[in-house]
């Protein structure tokens, strides 16, 4: 894992709230992950979450994405992938705090027949409110843009 992160994008994070690390996995790496939110995500069929029984349904927003929130919690590949010190060291670094915590992880799976996604901002969603909560999307298959 390329975790090191240059004063360049910790100023960039800090001037603009994003940071794109190019080359984050190796292939092996990329691999691992897309092997593990696989099987993970089959594992957990139509349940949203572990152990609960929250299912995908018929809304507009579930039809957007295929969603599964804490896979760690029920997936030791995902444990191992979220519990990564690595992981930590970068969000912290780029918070700027000295620890961090996991709120969730969450698979997002764009089918082919899913609704768009409209523009919108997730942290008003969320359950907390921190100016330090990190985001890190990985995406693990290539992805072309609309035309």
């Amino acid at each position: 894992m390329k975790s090191e992160l240059t004063l360049g994008q910790l100023e960039s994070y800090q001037q603009d709230g994003v940071v794109v690390v190019k080359g984050l996995l190796d292939a092996e790496e990329l691999q691992t992950w897309r092997t593990y939110v696989d099987e993970a995500v089959a594992n957990r069929q139509d349940r949203k979450l572990a152990n609960g029984d929250m299912k995908s349904g018929d809304s507009y927003y579930d039809k957007v994405f295929t969603q599964r929130l804490n896979l760690w919690v029920d997936h030791q590949g995902m444990r191992s992938l979220m519990l990564d010190a690595r992981l930590g060291k970068m969000a912290t670094e780029l918070a700027g705090v000295n620890g961090m915590r996991i709120w969730h992880d969450q698979a997002l799976i764009k089918e082919p027949w899913a609704n768009p996604t409209a523009w919108h901002l997730d942290n008003p969603y969320w359950s907390f409110s921190s100016r330090n909560a990190i985001s890190i999307w990985v995406a693990l298959d290539l992805a072309h843009c609309a035309p």
